[in-house]
């Protein structure tokens, strides 16, 4: 019998941003990720889900 077995790992990363409203920290940090100034790697690692996929 054959499985397909999913791993899922979850980055996180929490940053500090001045801003002046919520939305402007928010669009802030989209812009460097998008722009790859803000990279998740290894050292952002919470968590890993090894399971069978439906």
């Amino acid at each position: 019998m054959k499985y397909i077995v999913r791993i899922t790992e979850t980055l996180v990363r929490d940053l500090t941003i001045e801003a002046t409203s919520a939305d402007e920290a928010i669009e802030h940090v989209i812009s460097h990720y998008d722009n790859c100034d803000i990279v998740l790697d290894y050292s952002d690692h919470r968590d890993t889900i090894i399971d069978i996929a439906k």
